[in-house]
């Protein structure tokens, strides 16, 4: 994309980013930063602004876009299993942090939950 305006809350990045949305990196370990959502707004983002866990997001013709992020879950502080796009996720009904269902084909770089038959395992898509 192309990022147009960058508003950083607590240890989250927000990007306005073009055509490709709202990005969220967390930057928490600023030698590491991992973007952990997204939201692919109808418009083009132009500027963001955050408060509390609400993201207001200037959205070209689409107006202004209001989204609700409550940070990565905390499933019970275990690292995430580290898979490439590459490797097939076919078997795997992933999920992103808004509980979303996501299609293989839109995924990007980020972390997502695929419900077992144990409960909920964290996945970091690295590429």
């Amino acid at each position: 994309g192309y990022a147009r305006d960058v508003y950083v809350y607590s240890s989250y990045c927000y990007v306005a980013d073009g055509r490709a949305g709202l990005m969220i990196i967390d930057v928490s370990n600023p030698s590491n930063p991992i973007e952990v959502g997204y939201y692919d707004t109808p418009g083009y983002a132009r500027d963001v602004y955050v408060y509390s866990s609400y993201c207001y997001v200037a959205d070209g013709d689409a107006g202004l876009q209001i989204y609700q992020f409550y940070g990565t879950p905390n499933i019970n502080e275990e690292k995430p299993k580290m898979i490439t796009k590459e490797k097939s996720l076919k078997t795997k009904k992933l999920y992103d942090i808004t509980g979303k269902l996501i299609n293989e084909g839109k995924l990007r770089k980020g972390i997502y939950f695929n419900l077992t038959e144990k409960g909920k395992e964290k996945i970091l898509i690295l590429k």
